[in-house]
C-alpha cells in the first residue's frame, strides 16, 4: 500500500512525492499525517526526543492499521486494504486526477473506529472470495424497500491483488475483476446503477453490448475503486 503524507490539517507537504502511476492506478493509495514544519512528529531518538516529518513516518501508522485489522481483527489483506481506501475516499464523490497524484483516495481517519463501523444512516457489506479460473459471482444484499423504492447512494469499493506482467500493456495485469451493481428487476435483468455495459452478456441484456477502451477509460476510470 503506497503511503503519502500530509500535514495536521490534512494538506500536502513540500516534500510530498506525486503520482499517478498507469491508467486506472492510484499512487498514491492513500494519505496520513507525517509532520511538517508546522506541526512535527514527535519521535524518540538513542539521545532522547526528536521532531521530525515524511512518508517514512507516515506510512507505518497505516501499516499498523493494517495489522489490526489483518491480525486482530482476522480480515483477508483485500478486505483490509479496501477498508482502509473506503475510510479515505468518504462521499466526498470522485477527486481529480490532481488531487489524487497528491492524496490518493484521500487521508485516512486517525479513529480505527471510523474504518470498522458505520454510522447510524450507513448500511456496510464485506465480501470477499477466491476466483481461480474464468468465474461469476452473484451476491443478494437485504437492501429496505421504502415504498417499493431504494432512496439510497450506493458505492463499492473493489480490492484485489493479481499476478502482473509489464508486457501487458497499460494495465499490466494478468486477471482482469469486472463489477456489476444495481437492483435484480422483475424479468430477472441487472439494472445497474451506472448503466456500464463493459463485459455484458444475456444474464444482464439482451443486446450485446461493446465499448471501445478509450470511451470505457472516459466514462467509468473513477467509477470503481
Amino acid at each position: 500500500m503506497v503511503v503519502n503524507a500530509v500535514t495536521k490539517e490534512g494538506l500536502s507537504t513540500k516534500y510530498s512525492r506525486k503520482g499517478l502511476a498507469l491508467s486506472f492506478f492510484s499512487k498514491p493509495d492513500v494519505s496520513y499525517y507525517g509532520g511538517s514544519k508546522e506541526e512535527y512528529i514527535k519521535v524518540c531518538e538513542p539521545l532522547g526526543e526528536a521532531s521530525v516529518a515524511g512518508t517514512s513516518y507516515a506510512a507505518p501508522w497505516i501499516a499498523r492499521k493494517l495489522s489490526y485489522l489483518i491480525d486482530v481483527l482476522g480480515l483477508r489483506r483485500e478486505v483490509a486494504k479496501a477498508l482502509i481506501i473506503d475510510a479515505a475516499r468518504g462521499w466526498k464523490g470522485c477527486p481529480t486526477p490532481e488531487e489524487i497524484a497528491l492524496y490518493g483516495h484521500g487521508v485516512v481517519p486517525i479513529r480505527i473506529e471510523d474504518i470498522v463501523q458505520t454510522k447510524n444512516d450507513e448500511i456496510k457489506f464485506l465480501v470477499s472470495d477466491v476466483s481461480e479460473k474464468w468465474n461469476t459471482y452473484n451476491y443478494s444484499f437485504p437492501i429496505p424497500l421504502e415504498n417499493d423504492q431504494y432512496p439510497y447512494l450506493a458505492r463499492a469499493t473493489m480490492c484485489y491483488f493479481p499476478k502482473c506482467n509489464r508486457a501487458q500493456g497499460v494495465d499490466y495485469t494478468n486477471t482482469e475483476l469486472n463489477l456489476h451493481f444495481g437492483r435484480i428487476k422483475d424479468n430477472q435483468k441487472l439494472n445497474e446503477i451506472n448503466n456500464d455495459k463493459q463485459n455484458q452478456n444475456d444474464v444482464y441484456d439482451e443486446k450485446k453490448n461493446y465499448l471501445y477502451e478509450g470511451e470505457a477509460r472516459d466514462k467509468f476510470r473513477n467509477g470503481i475503486m
